[in-house]
């Protein structure tokens, strides 16, 4: 799991009002933020059935919807927790572990899809320089990237060709 400062700053560039590290567990506990920050993040999404969740009924019934959206995205079953306990707030444990599941699902797989591409377009740039990326860098899990890059040459090489 990723450290809750990092859970912490994603959340509160989305949600308002911010988040201490003390109650980041419970921001989703009012039924309405979580329909909110996924549709922010998911524009063609319309989720919030009762706008101003005023009862339990109607804020268990916005989570539920809101969930039954992040199960079509694929989360691992472990981090996901239940409507109630995203009402109750409780198990604080497996709420951080939603959180970044969410983060998984919404930053980390869009960058993670990204990736090829991205690095097709370095080792084109390389080649004219007679440097390249190892193949461990290209193919998943590019376990050798931070290596390949780590000295700096092969990134002044892109900018250097990138940059007028």
């Amino acid at each position: 799991m990723r450290p809750t400062s990092v859970l912490l700053r994603w959340i509160n560039t989305l949600v308002s009002p911010a988040r201490s590290a003390r109650d980041v567990h419970l921001v989703f506990a009012n039924g309405l933020t979580l329909c909110l920050l996924l549709q922010k993040l998911r524009p063609s999404t319309h989720l919030v059935r009762f706008p101003r969740a005023l009862t339990r009924g109607t804020a268990l019934s916005n989570l539920e919807e809101a969930l039954a959206l992040i199960w079509q995205l694929g989360p691992h079953v472990r981090s996901m927790p239940s409507a109630q306990q995203i009402l109750d707030g409780s198990p604080r444990e497996l709420l951080l572990r939603f959180i970044d599941e969410l983060y998984s699902l919404f930053v980390v797989r869009p960058a993670r899809a990204r990736l090829p591409p991205a690095l097709r377009f370095v080792q084109a740039q390389l080649v004219p320089y007679g440097r390249a990326l190892s193949l461990a860098a290209l193919q998943s899990p590019h376990t050798s990237l931070v290596s390949d890059l780590r000295t700096g040459a092969s990134l002044a090489c892109v900018l250097h060709a990138c940059l007028p």
